[in-house]
Protein backbone atom coordinates (compact mmCIF):
# COMPACT_ATOMS: atom_id res chain seq x y z
CA UNK A 1 0.00 0.00 0.00
CA UNK A 2 1.34 3.42 -0.95
CA UNK A 3 0.93 6.68 0.99
CA UNK A 4 -0.22 8.35 -2.23
CA UNK A 5 -3.14 5.93 -2.39
CA UNK A 6 -4.23 6.85 1.14
CA UNK A 7 -3.95 10.56 0.41
CA UNK A 8 -5.96 10.11 -2.77
CA UNK A 9 -8.72 8.23 -0.91
CA UNK A 10 -8.88 10.94 1.78
CA UNK A 11 -9.04 13.66 -0.87
CA UNK A 12 -11.78 11.90 -2.82
CA UNK A 13 -13.77 11.44 0.40
CA UNK A 14 -13.41 15.12 1.30
CA UNK A 15 -14.29 16.33 -2.19
CA UNK A 16 -16.88 13.59 -2.84
CA UNK A 17 -15.68 13.80 -6.40
CA UNK A 18 -12.99 12.15 -8.50
CA UNK A 19 -12.74 15.33 -10.58
CA UNK A 20 -12.37 17.47 -7.44
CA UNK A 21 -9.65 15.17 -6.12
CA UNK A 22 -7.92 15.26 -9.48
CA UNK A 23 -7.85 19.06 -9.47
CA UNK A 24 -6.72 19.29 -5.84
CA UNK A 25 -3.97 16.69 -6.18
CA UNK A 26 -2.96 17.93 -9.63
CA UNK A 27 -3.12 14.48 -11.18
CA UNK A 28 -5.37 13.04 -13.88
CA UNK A 29 -8.78 11.57 -13.08
CA UNK A 30 -7.57 8.22 -14.40
CA UNK A 31 -4.66 8.32 -11.92
CA UNK A 32 -7.13 9.00 -9.10
CA UNK A 33 -9.23 6.01 -10.17
CA UNK A 34 -6.15 3.80 -10.46
CA UNK A 35 -5.00 4.66 -6.94
CA UNK A 36 -8.46 4.01 -5.45
CA UNK A 37 -8.72 0.67 -7.24
CA UNK A 38 -5.24 -0.30 -6.02
CA UNK A 39 -6.11 0.61 -2.42
CA UNK A 40 -9.40 -1.31 -2.52
CA UNK A 41 -7.62 -4.33 -3.98
CA UNK A 42 -4.98 -4.19 -1.24
CA UNK A 43 -7.61 -3.96 1.52
CA UNK A 44 -10.00 -6.42 -0.09
CA UNK A 45 -13.01 -4.15 0.54
CA UNK A 46 -15.01 -1.57 -1.39
CA UNK A 47 -14.40 1.92 -0.01
CA UNK A 48 -16.45 3.99 -2.44
CA UNK A 49 -19.78 3.34 -4.11
CA UNK A 50 -19.65 4.88 -7.59
CA UNK A 51 -22.43 5.45 -10.11
CA UNK A 52 -22.60 7.72 -13.14
CA UNK A 53 -24.31 10.39 -11.04
CA UNK A 54 -23.15 9.98 -7.47
CA UNK A 55 -20.30 8.99 -5.21
CA UNK A 56 -20.57 7.91 -1.58
CA UNK A 57 -18.57 6.10 1.06
CA UNK A 58 -19.40 2.51 1.83
CA UNK A 59 -19.69 1.51 5.48
CA UNK A 60 -16.12 0.15 5.30
CA UNK A 61 -14.97 3.37 3.63
CA UNK A 62 -16.52 5.55 6.32
CA UNK A 63 -14.82 3.51 9.04
CA UNK A 64 -11.50 3.51 7.23
CA UNK A 65 -11.50 7.26 6.53
CA UNK A 66 -10.50 8.40 10.04
CA UNK A 67 -7.54 6.01 10.17
CA UNK A 68 -6.50 6.95 6.65
CA UNK A 69 -6.50 10.63 7.57
CA UNK A 70 -4.27 9.97 10.57
CA UNK A 71 -1.89 7.90 8.46
CA UNK A 72 -1.59 10.71 5.91
CA UNK A 73 -1.01 13.26 8.68
CA UNK A 74 1.73 11.12 10.25
CA UNK A 75 3.37 10.61 6.86
CA UNK A 76 3.33 14.34 6.20
CA UNK A 77 4.78 15.02 9.63
CA UNK A 78 7.62 12.61 8.93
CA UNK A 79 8.27 14.37 5.62
CA UNK A 80 8.19 17.76 7.38
CA UNK A 81 10.71 16.55 9.93
CA UNK A 82 13.00 15.15 7.25
CA UNK A 83 12.96 18.39 5.25
CA UNK A 84 12.89 20.88 8.14
CA UNK A 85 16.52 21.86 7.69
CA UNK A 86 16.11 22.80 4.06
CA UNK A 87 17.06 26.37 3.21
CA UNK A 88 13.88 26.81 1.16
CA UNK A 89 10.50 26.08 2.83
CA UNK A 90 8.32 23.93 0.61
CA UNK A 91 5.27 21.73 0.52
CA UNK A 92 1.52 22.24 0.79
CA UNK A 93 0.30 24.49 3.60
CA UNK A 94 -3.36 24.03 4.51
CA UNK A 95 -4.85 27.10 6.23
CA UNK A 96 -8.35 27.84 7.53
CA UNK A 97 -9.76 31.25 8.51
CA UNK A 98 -13.12 32.93 9.27
CA UNK A 99 -14.86 34.03 6.08
CA UNK A 100 -14.80 37.84 6.36
CA UNK A 101 -11.38 37.99 8.01
CA UNK A 102 -9.89 35.73 5.37
CA UNK A 103 -11.40 37.66 2.47
CA UNK A 104 -10.58 41.13 3.78
CA UNK A 105 -7.10 40.54 5.16
CA UNK A 106 -5.50 37.15 4.58
CA UNK A 107 -6.30 37.07 0.87
CA UNK A 108 -4.47 40.37 0.40
CA UNK A 109 -1.34 39.00 2.07
CA UNK A 110 -1.14 35.66 0.30
CA UNK A 111 0.37 36.88 -3.02
CA UNK A 112 3.26 38.55 -1.16
CA UNK A 113 3.81 35.43 0.96
CA UNK A 114 3.91 33.16 -2.10
CA UNK A 115 6.30 35.52 -3.88
CA UNK A 116 8.68 35.16 -0.95
CA UNK A 117 8.24 31.40 -0.73
CA UNK A 118 7.47 30.11 -4.23
CA UNK A 119 8.06 26.47 -3.29
CA UNK A 120 5.06 26.51 -0.93
CA UNK A 121 1.59 25.64 -2.23
CA UNK A 122 -1.14 27.36 -0.20
CA UNK A 123 -4.56 25.76 0.30
CA UNK A 124 -6.82 28.36 1.99
CA UNK A 125 -10.34 27.44 3.17
CA UNK A 126 -12.79 29.99 4.58
CA UNK A 127 -15.80 29.49 6.85
CA UNK A 128 -16.96 30.83 10.20
CA UNK A 129 -16.75 27.42 11.87
CA UNK A 130 -13.53 26.36 13.54
CA UNK A 131 -12.79 22.88 12.18
CA UNK A 132 -10.91 20.05 13.82
CA UNK A 133 -7.37 20.42 12.49
CA UNK A 134 -6.45 16.74 12.57
CA UNK A 135 -9.57 15.42 10.85
CA UNK A 136 -9.22 18.04 8.11
CA UNK A 137 -5.46 17.70 7.78
CA UNK A 138 -4.97 21.42 8.43
CA UNK A 139 -1.65 22.99 9.35
CA UNK A 140 -3.14 26.10 11.01
CA UNK A 141 -6.53 27.68 11.67
CA UNK A 142 -7.25 31.26 12.66
CA UNK A 143 -9.99 31.61 15.24
CA UNK A 144 -11.42 34.18 17.64
CA UNK A 145 -13.28 31.55 19.64
CA UNK A 146 -12.16 30.26 23.03
CA UNK A 147 -9.55 27.55 22.61
CA UNK A 148 -9.84 24.43 24.78
CA UNK A 149 -7.65 21.85 23.11
CA UNK A 150 -4.65 20.39 24.90
CA UNK A 151 -3.31 18.86 21.69
CA UNK A 152 -3.06 22.26 19.96
CA UNK A 153 -0.91 25.34 20.39
CA UNK A 154 -2.73 28.68 20.32
CA UNK A 155 -0.57 31.64 19.33
CA UNK A 156 -2.24 34.96 20.08
CA UNK A 157 -1.83 37.44 17.24
CA UNK A 158 -3.92 40.47 18.25
CA UNK A 159 -7.14 41.71 19.79
CA UNK A 160 -10.17 42.09 17.51
CA UNK A 161 -12.35 45.03 18.51
CA UNK A 162 -15.93 45.90 17.56
CA UNK A 163 -17.67 49.15 16.73
CA UNK A 164 -21.28 50.34 16.51
CA UNK A 165 -21.97 52.27 13.33
CA UNK A 166 -24.55 53.39 10.80
CA UNK A 167 -24.67 55.24 7.50
CA UNK A 168 -24.79 59.08 7.47
CA UNK A 169 -28.22 58.85 5.78
CA UNK A 170 -29.61 56.69 8.60
CA UNK A 171 -28.17 59.00 11.26
CA UNK A 172 -29.71 62.02 9.58
CA UNK A 173 -33.13 60.44 9.18
CA UNK A 174 -33.43 58.48 12.43
CA UNK A 175 -30.96 60.24 14.71
CA UNK A 176 -28.48 58.43 16.94
CA UNK A 177 -28.85 57.14 20.52
CA UNK A 178 -27.18 59.09 23.33
CA UNK A 179 -26.49 55.94 25.32
CA UNK A 180 -26.71 52.17 24.77
CA UNK A 181 -30.25 52.01 26.20
CA UNK A 182 -31.35 54.20 23.30
CA UNK A 183 -30.66 51.36 20.88
CA UNK A 184 -34.10 49.98 21.80
CA UNK A 185 -35.64 52.68 19.62
CA UNK A 186 -33.53 51.78 16.59
CA UNK A 187 -33.42 49.07 13.96
CA UNK A 188 -30.34 47.05 14.90
CA UNK A 189 -28.71 44.82 12.30
CA UNK A 190 -27.84 41.47 13.85
CA UNK A 191 -24.78 39.36 13.06
CA UNK A 192 -26.08 35.92 13.99
CA UNK A 193 -22.76 34.09 14.19
CA UNK A 194 -21.86 35.78 17.48
CA UNK A 195 -22.84 33.99 20.68
CA UNK A 196 -24.33 37.21 22.19
CA UNK A 197 -26.03 38.32 19.00
CA UNK A 198 -29.16 39.76 20.67
CA UNK A 199 -27.35 41.46 23.55
CA UNK A 200 -24.69 44.10 22.94
CA UNK A 201 -22.15 44.83 25.68
CA UNK A 202 -20.57 48.21 26.39
CA UNK A 203 -18.17 49.64 28.95
CA UNK A 204 -17.67 53.18 30.24
CA UNK A 205 -16.02 54.54 33.39
CA UNK A 206 -15.47 51.05 34.81
CA UNK A 207 -19.15 50.19 34.33
CA UNK A 208 -20.36 47.36 32.12
CA UNK A 209 -23.68 47.72 30.31
CA UNK A 210 -25.62 45.04 28.46
CA UNK A 211 -28.60 45.98 26.32
CA UNK A 212 -30.98 43.77 24.33
CA UNK A 213 -31.25 44.73 20.66
CA UNK A 214 -33.61 43.82 17.85
CA UNK A 215 -34.21 44.62 14.21
CA UNK A 216 -35.65 43.39 10.94
CA UNK A 217 -32.41 42.10 9.40
CA UNK A 218 -30.13 39.29 10.50
CA UNK A 219 -27.25 37.52 8.75
CA UNK A 220 -24.43 35.10 9.57
CA UNK A 221 -22.07 37.19 7.39
CA UNK A 222 -20.40 40.28 8.83
CA UNK A 223 -19.88 41.65 5.33
CA UNK A 224 -23.58 41.31 4.53
CA UNK A 225 -24.46 43.16 7.76
CA UNK A 226 -21.96 45.87 6.75
CA UNK A 227 -23.62 46.18 3.34
CA UNK A 228 -27.03 46.57 4.99
CA UNK A 229 -25.65 49.34 7.21
CA UNK A 230 -24.15 51.08 4.16
CA UNK A 231 -27.61 51.07 2.57
CA UNK A 232 -29.06 52.88 5.58
CA UNK A 233 -31.08 49.97 6.94
CA UNK A 234 -30.06 50.39 10.58
CA UNK A 235 -27.34 50.41 13.22
CA UNK A 236 -24.81 47.58 13.13
CA UNK A 237 -22.20 46.17 15.48
CA UNK A 238 -19.25 45.19 13.32
CA UNK A 239 -15.66 44.04 13.81
CA UNK A 240 -13.19 46.87 13.29
CA UNK A 241 -11.48 44.96 10.50
CA UNK A 242 -14.75 45.07 8.53
CA UNK A 243 -15.94 48.60 9.36
CA UNK A 244 -12.83 50.77 9.70
CA UNK A 245 -12.23 51.44 6.00
CA UNK A 246 -15.84 52.57 5.54
CA UNK A 247 -15.64 54.79 8.62
CA UNK A 248 -12.40 56.35 7.41
CA UNK A 249 -14.05 57.05 4.03
CA UNK A 250 -17.18 58.53 5.64
CA UNK A 251 -19.48 55.80 4.34
CA UNK A 252 -20.25 54.76 7.93
CA UNK A 253 -20.37 56.83 11.11
CA UNK A 254 -19.38 55.58 14.55
CA UNK A 255 -22.28 55.56 17.03
CA UNK A 256 -21.85 55.68 20.83
CA UNK A 257 -18.20 56.64 20.45
CA UNK A 258 -17.92 57.38 24.20
CA UNK A 259 -18.45 53.70 24.95
CA UNK A 260 -16.17 50.74 24.25
CA UNK A 261 -17.12 47.21 23.30
CA UNK A 262 -15.38 44.00 24.38
CA UNK A 263 -12.57 42.73 22.19
CA UNK A 264 -11.66 39.14 21.38
CA UNK A 265 -8.22 37.65 20.80
CA UNK A 266 -7.38 36.24 17.40
CA UNK A 267 -5.40 33.01 17.65
CA UNK A 268 -3.40 30.98 15.20
CA UNK A 269 -4.21 27.40 16.19
CA UNK A 270 -1.94 24.58 15.08
CA UNK A 271 -1.12 21.00 16.13
CA UNK A 272 1.40 20.54 18.90
CA UNK A 273 4.53 19.39 17.13
CA UNK A 274 7.97 18.87 18.58
CA UNK A 275 9.46 19.96 15.30
CA UNK A 276 7.47 22.67 13.53
CA UNK A 277 7.71 22.44 9.73
CA UNK A 278 9.61 25.35 8.24
CA UNK A 279 6.71 26.13 5.91
CA UNK A 280 4.45 26.70 8.94
CA UNK A 281 7.03 28.70 10.88
CA UNK A 282 7.67 31.17 8.06
CA UNK A 283 3.92 31.52 7.47
CA UNK A 284 3.14 32.28 11.12
CA UNK A 285 6.01 34.76 11.37
CA UNK A 286 4.89 36.48 8.17
CA UNK A 287 1.25 36.72 9.27
CA UNK A 288 2.11 37.89 12.79
CA UNK A 289 4.25 40.71 11.42
CA UNK A 290 1.63 42.04 9.02
CA UNK A 291 -1.46 41.57 11.14
CA UNK A 292 -0.10 43.13 14.31
CA UNK A 293 1.15 46.14 12.34
CA UNK A 294 -1.67 46.70 9.86
CA UNK A 295 -4.87 45.70 11.62
CA UNK A 296 -6.67 48.18 13.89
CA UNK A 297 -7.88 46.83 17.22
Amino acid sequence: MQTSDLETFVTVAEEMSFAGASERLKISASAVSKRINRLEAHLGVKLLQRTTRSLMLTEAGARYLAEARLSVIHANRALDAATSLQSQPQGTLRVHAPMSFGKLHLSNLMPEFLKRYPSITLDLSLSDDTPDLLSRGLDVAFTARPVQAESYIARKLLELGSIVCASPAYCEEKGVPDDPAGLAAHNCLIYTHRHNKDVWSFAKDDSNIEVPVSGNFRSDSGEVVRDAALQGLGIARLPNFIADNDIAAGRLVEVLADYTMPSRPLYALYPDRKLMPKKLKVFLDFIAKYLTVDLPV
